[in-house]
């Protein structure tokens, strides 16, 4: 599945963080999408970006994990190599004292950072575009939402 990009499913945001409408364009080389800078809190963020509507649409087709055109080659052959990745962030995250309390992973794709993060976490809760992902995902977490945060 492709989603071709118009301005109907594109919009432009503020800062999800502060709120704030002026930002500074720091990466154009996804046109039409771009990296921005929040210039209140610098926060990085793409504006514009595809709408919830249209990355659902898009997130919807399984093979975006598996081979399709717009996503990943294969998102369960790269398990051994995430996993992998994820535990040494756990292992990063727990020497610097920042473990124990809950985690919210966005786009947790399968899962696979909430299940290296369940000795470290007390609660991890996860969201998804794709609902088959959010179901894989949801043997490895507290709870994981289908959709945007």
């Amino acid at each position: 599945m492709s989603i071709k990009t118009s301005h109907q499913n594109l919009e432009y945001s503020s800062c999800p963080i502060c709120g704030f409408n002026t930002y500074t364009e720091v990466y154009k080389k996804f046109n039409p999408y771009k990296v921005v800078q929040c210039k209140a809190c610098l926060f990085y963020f793409l504006s514009p970006r595809l709408t919830e509507s249209s990355m659902l649409e898009l997130y919807s087709d399984d093979t975006y994990f598996e081979g399709g055109s717009d996503g990943y080659s294969s998102y369960v052959e790269q398990k051994t190599a995430l996993c992998a990745t994820f535990k040494k962030l756990m292992f990063n995250i727990e020497k610097r004292k920042l473990s124990g309390g809950r985690l919210l992973e966005v786009g947790c794709g399968y899962g696979y950072l909430l299940k290296e993060a369940a000795e470290k976490f007390e609660t991890r809760i996860g969201t998804d575009f794709s609902a088959h992902a959010a179901q894989e995902a949801s043997i490895y977490a507290d709870h994981v939402y289908h959709g945007g945060i």
